[in-house]
C-alpha cells in the first residue's frame, strides 16, 4: 500500500475508509518497529568492526558481480 491515498475527484470516500487507512498504517509501523528491534537485538552479538566488515564485503561482492 502506498504511503498516501488518492481518491478520484468524481468519487466520494467510503464511510470508514480513513479509519481503515489509519489502521493499516499503524500495523505497518508496528511491523517495521518490530523488525528494527529484532535486527538491533541480533546485532548485539557482533562488534561494530564485524558489522562494518560484513557490509564492506557485501559491497565489494556486489560491485564485482555488477562489473562482470
Amino acid at each position: 500500500m502506498p504511503p498516501y491515498r488518492t481518491i478520484p475527484s468524481n468519487e466520494e470516500p467510503k464511510k470508514g475508509s480513513l479509519s481503515q487507512y489509519v489502521e493499516e498504517a499503524v500495523k505497518q509501523r508496528l511491523s517495521f518497529e518490530e523488525t528494527v528491534d529484532s535486527v538491533q537485538e541480533r546485532n548485539l552479538r557482533y562488534s561494530e568492526e564485524e558489522i562494518e566488515e560484513s557490509i564492506n564485503e557485501a559491497i565489494r561482492e556486489t560491485r564485482a558481480t555488477s562489473r562482470s
